[in-house]
């Protein structure tokens, strides 16, 4: 019988860490970015705020910018009617056990990510990140040819990893990874992340923040900002940090 990996055989109370929270997007069009997520995905806009400035240089050092740098931060997600639905070209209706497709925060009935991807070389460094320290459950590790017309424009004939990683106990807010091998091509980017623009970081809860901290150490993990009062706006208070996964990317941890 086929496992549906959208149905947890655990339980959230096994989480160390939970399901992705927020995606941190960097963009230098802030009003074209506000209209594709608003009218094009019909998410809720907070507004565009400036941090106050006996909070900027701390900020700064916290996200990686510079220290004079200014900026503004917007929150986008869906409320109300069809709150938790992941929208991509128009609302997306799922059997029951789907839906939420995605989370929706039970105190502000506001929902968020359904999921996020992105395309990693260090594969195997990076799945054992996921599980050894964000006790991550890899519920699907394949590989494929890929056939004619790709969705992501890749060669007919390219073999690809696909890799999709759960907090346990959830059937959302998950990562989607995959592995272009030897179709990848390296980024023009010194670095991933903070302050480069796209998708620079994710972010996920704990109630053990120091746990993490832990498991990091024990793996090697770059600890890019030790845990602090300091973390990305819209988050709620208590202690973040800020990881660099084998493959070079933010991941920020808040709570505990």
């Amino acid at each position: 019988m086929t496992v549906d990996i959208f149905v947890p055989q655990s339980s959230p109370d096994d989480a160390i860490v939970g399901q992705l929270h927020t995606v941190t997007y960097v963009t230098s069009s802030k009003a074209k970015v506000e209209e594709i997520f608003t009218k094009g995905y019909g998410l809720d806009s907070s507004g565009w705020t400036a941090p106050r400035l006996a909070e900027l240089d701390t900020l700064n050092g916290y996200l990686g910018f510079s220290a004079e740098q200014n900026w503004e931060s917007c929150a986008f997600s869906k409320s109300g009617e069809g709150a938790g639905q992941h929208l991509c070209h128009g609302r997306i209706v799922r059997t029951n056990i789907f839906v939420p497709v995605g989370p929706v925060d039970p105190t502000t009935g506001m929902g968020g990510s359904a999921y996020s991807a992105g395309c990693i070389t260090a594969t195997d460094e990076t799945v054992s990140f996921l599980r050894d320290v964000l006790g991550f459950e890899i519920r699907r590790d394949v590989e494929f040819t890929v056939s004619e017309r790709s969705a992501l424009l890749m060669p007919e004939g390219t073999t690809e990893r696909f890799i999709q990683a759960f907090a346990p106990g959830s059937a959302t807010g998950y990562l989607v990874l995959i592995d272009h091998q030897e179709a990848s091509k390296p980024s023009p980017a010194s670095s991933y992340g903070l302050p480069n623009r796209g998708i620079a970081m994710w972010s996920f809860a704990t109630k053990d923040i120091d746990s993490v901290r832990q498991r990091a150490a024990d793996a090697g993990i770059e600890v890019v900002q030790a845990p602090s009062t300091h973390g990305s706006p819209y988050l709620s208070d208590g202690k973040s940090m800020i990881l660099r996964d084998p493959d070079g990317f933010l991941i920020e941890i808040f709570g505990g």
